[in-house]
């Protein structure tokens, strides 16, 4: 095999043409090197196997794809775990949907998914690499990779003796020339339904009134929410019915009857999740990143959504001034509220289509990010980056014309790379698939508040969790005692059955009064009511009148005899 000639010093198309021509069927591998050849059947990993490989994993991908082999580059110094890869055509029969993925096999040749990429491979590639060295036990305390001494493995070592420590937890802390490398692994359904959560239960709950604009920017935010939040059917049902809540009411509401309305809205085919819990959100400890990270994400998922919907029907102010709305009135940190209004205050100027609410609010993000770099409230370990890094769309970072939307990017490719990262078919798919139920790592109500909740005051929100935590424990304990489906969950899930066409004819669903009664009550009482006034009448007719008009019987048939 002759050499390849480098036409270029781009660091990535150099790194690209070298993993390309040491994979190449015709290089001539050395007998040292791993195998990148991918295989044919999952039984095939076992010909290679070895007793010291505790971790025997595949990546299922596309054909062309280079994640499965920078995945095996970047683990090769680790003898415990042995990396293969397989293209899609060959794994497509099992079921396999999503490309790229991390799978362990086990000895019978079955396989358990650890991870799915997002498409970007500089993300999914330190996202697999991650998630086998967490498995592993390779990561210290602070978050930060410990590696294993390649030359001590020589003399019979292994990870559990000879390890040093990584310099960071993304295996190359940039200096201050290198571009910052991405910390993305992908938008995560857990994180969206978490970001929910704090929404409802916190930030809105700690109100002691809601009223006037505030109750509006609530209507709109929940309304967006409905329209564009590309969750699950129940979650949808649930913001359905809030719309349709938030609709009937007459009179100002306050942070206790918003609690008490979501409880009341529960059921078992619609329901908000009942759990925080982060992956991507998650920071390196617990006053880094979870909620504000979540809500940005949140945010871009629904511009996206509404953008995707390509309707002439969609109002591209719609989603920002819900957004805008929200930071205004319910976001916990009123410096941070200041920034943002700052920002959107020339909206309506802005934005005429929905695609440009996808590119401004890219553009505050990063506003946003460059003001935080280097701010206490930043975690080292997840830096504050313009995104998205060059690793991860190079194409965004190339000159613009002088008509782009912001200097120095490729506005059109960015949107793109907005289109497909923050999408509906790009989400990852892991939250929790029953209301209220527990995850790993989700945090139990007894645990410490984290940073962002102690920024909205101890004692609201311990009062809020503390009645939260005593509805759960009654409703447990209720159904311990065997009782039945409570009537109001009852009425609840009678209510979610014409459920087809419910975005279409959402003001025929149920609506909650402010003393807690629905339509269905209203309408048994009356049907009471009328019963128990027609009762009444037929005794008053049976007894009073009937007594009063009747003719003796001892002078009735004496006068007849006469």
């Amino acid at each position: 095999m002759t050499a390849k000639k480098l036409n270029t010093l781009e660091k990535l198309e150099m790194k690209d043409t070298v993993l390309e021509y040491i994979t190449n069927p015709q290089f001539p591998v050395p007998p040292t090197w791993p195998r990148f050849k991918p295989l044919q059947t999952v039984g095939d990993i076992w010909e290679e196997a070895k007793d010291e490989h505790k971790f025997v994993v595949l990546v299922f991908e596309d054909d062309g794809s280079i994640v499965g082999r920078e995945v095996i580059l970047d683990l090769v110094d680790y003898p415990s775990v042995l990396v293969r890869t397989m293209h899609k055509k060959d794994v497509e029969k099992f079921g396999i949907i999503k490309y790229p993925s991390l799978y362990i096999i086990n000895k019978d040749s079955s396989f358990q998914h650890l991870a799915s990429g997002s498409g970007m491979i500089d993300s999914d590639r330190h996202r697999f690499v991650d998630k086998l060295l967490s498995m592993m036990g390779l990561f210290d305390s602070e978050g930060r990779r410990i590696k294993v001494n390649h030359d001590s493995d020589k003399h019979g070592g292994g990870e559990g003796g000879n390890v040093v420590k990584f310099q960071q937890a993304r295996e190359d802390t940039p200096a201050k020339h290198q571009p910052i490398p991405s910390t993305v692994t992908g938008v995560h359904m857990q994180d969206l339904e978490s970001a929910l959560h704090y929404a409802f239960r916190q930030e809105v709950a700690i109100c002691k009134t809601i009223d006037g604009p505030k109750l509006d920017a609530l209507r709109n935010f929940v309304s967006a929410l409905a329209k564009y939040f590309p969750g699950r059917g129940e979650v949808s049902r649930f913001l359905w019915k809030l719309v349709d809540y938030l609709g009937s009411l007459d009179m100002p509401l306050t942070g206790d009857s918003w609690v008490s309305a979501i409880d009341t809205l529960q059921g078992k085919e619609a329901f908000l999740p009942d759990q925080v819990h982060w992956v991507s959100c998650q920071g390196s400890q617990s006053r880094y990143r979870g909620y504000p990270c979540s809500v940005w994400t949140l945010f871009h998922v629904l511009t996206v959504a509404a953008n995707n919907q390509q309707s002439s029907a969609v109002n591209a102010l719609e989603v920002p001034m819900a957004i805008r709305g929200y930071m205004e009135h319910f976001f916990g940190c009123s410096e941070c509220s200041q920034h943002f209004i700052q920002m959107a205050s020339t909206l309506e100027k802005d934005i005429h289509r929905p695609a440009d609410a996808v590119l401004w609010l890219w553009a505050a993000h990063n506003k946003a990010n460059k003001r935080l770099h280097g701010d206490d409230s930043e975690d080292p370990q997840h830096p504050k980056i313009q995104f998205p890094s060059a690793q991860d769309c190079p194409e965004c970072h190339k000159p613009p014309s002088d008509s782009d939307y912001v200097p120095g990017w490729n506005s059109s490719a960015v949107a793109s790379f907005l289109g497909k990262f923050y999408g509906k078919e790009n989400i990852i798919q892991d939250a929790l698939t029953l209301a209220g139920d527990a995850a790993e790592g989700s945090r139990s109500g007894k645990e410490e508040m984290d940073w962002w909740e102690k920024k909205q005051g101890d004692g609201d929100l311990k009062k809020i969790q503390e009645q939260h935590e005593q509805k759960k424990r009654r409703k447990a304990a209720n159904f311990a005692l065997g009782d039945q489906v409570p009537a109001e969950k009852l009425r609840l899930e009678i209510n979610d059955l014409p459920a087809v066409d419910y975005h279409s004819q959402r003001g025929s669903g149920l609506l909650i009064s402010r003393w807690g009664f629905s339509r269905l009550d209203f309408g048994v009482c009356m049907v009471f009511y009328v019963m128990c006034a027609a009762i009444i009448v037929i005794l008053y007719y049976h007894f009073i009148v009937q007594r009063k008009f009747k003719v003796p019987c001892v002078k009735y048939f004496k006068n007849s005899w006469v």
